[in-house]
């Protein structure tokens, strides 16, 4: 009779041991998605911004070829960038206008340097085309192009900026 008491028992434990296993494994799962969940928002977001930053640095280096451009056109030079210079100017701003026709025109003055705005894949990008002096050297000769793009993420405002220095090689 002891004996079928002590199994009875033991069957009993090994019921709650399932019921702890069962809550154990549970527990174990939801940690297991959580860090799932956690790891692909993370991909997510790392996705969009690498997107994002490919996209700025493809029209930060639209911005460049476009004054490459201008300053390659037989008429143009950099003797265009030169009017728009005095002798206070530290530099001047630009947007491109590819509507115009005109070699020498395919870039406009931004007086307040705001640039222009540009979307690509719901994401809103502003670039601007900044031409300032080269250490002391004239306008005519040589220029100092930066190509400055920026936009909006989750994390605050993000930004590419390409360089150039270009010279007049007809001159």
């Amino acid at each position: 009779m002891i004996k079928n008491n002590k199994i009875l028992k033991y069957k009993n434990r090994k019921k709650g041991q399932s019921l702890i296993e069962v809550v154990l494994s549970i527990g174990v799962l939801a940690i297991v998605i959580t860090a799932l969940t956690i790891l692909s928002t993370f991909t997510l977001k790392t996705s969009k911004s690498s997107t994002s930053r490919s996209e700025a640095v493809k029209l930060a280096n639209a911005g460049i070829e476009a004054v490459r451009y201008v300053r390659d056109a037989e008429e143009c030079g950099l003797d265009v960038f030169a009017k728009d210079f005095t002798s206070t100017t530290q530099k001047v701003c630009y947007t491109i206008n590819v509507t115009s026709g005109a070699l020498c025109g395919a870039l406009d003055k931004d007086v307040n340097c705001d640039g222009n705005t540009f979307e690509s894949s719901g994401q809103e990008y502003n670039r601007k085309i900044e031409i300032s002096k080269y250490d002391g050297k004239s306008v005519d000769d040589i220029i100092l192009v930066k190509s400055i793009v920026t936009w909006q993420e989750s994390v605050g405002e993000k930004k590419v900026v390409l360089t150039s220095v270009l010279a007049d090689i007809y001159k």
